[in-house]
């Protein structure tokens, strides 16, 4: 059982340092608790840009479309697909997290680390979108 907790934390880590390459300042930290800490500051304001960019965007769709029938129907409909990509994230990251005990450093590095990484992925998506 060691064996393979052992194992699973080595995996772990691996995924934390490839999959967040972006966030180069954070992988030259050398303990967990740091590095940690690192990823949830960064996530935390992955968190703040993400709903700039999705304000910014909806105001660009008003201002193209001054406020007619279509930008309801698409605000509402990005609203929807922004709620339903949230429901994913946690999903996502949760399920990403049972690799680790609950708890632990690792379990909290792998949760920010993964919604930082999909964060980021959502925001070039919204500054991607049509009408940029």
């Amino acid at each position: 059982m060691m064996k393979l907790m052992v194992i699973l934390c080595v995996i772990a880590a691996i995924f934390c340092q490839r999959a967040f390459a972006a966030k180069v300042h954070c992988e030259h930290i050398g303990n967990h608790a740091e590095l940690t800490s690192c990823y949830i500051t960064d996530y935390q304001k992955s968190e703040i840009e993400m709903k700039e960019e999705i304000k910014k965007f909806k105001n660009k769709i008003t201002i193209i479309s001054g406020g007619d029938s279509f930008n309801r129907r698409f605000i509402k409909s990005f609203d929807k697909t922004q709620r339903l990509w949230l429901e994913f994230r946690e999903s996502e990251c949760n399920t990403r997290q049972l690799q680790a005990r609950e708890g632990s450093q690792m379990h909290a590095l792998v949760g920010a680390g993964c919604r930082l990484k999909l964060n980021e992925q959502r925001i070039e998506s919204v500054k991607n979108y049509p009408f940029q």
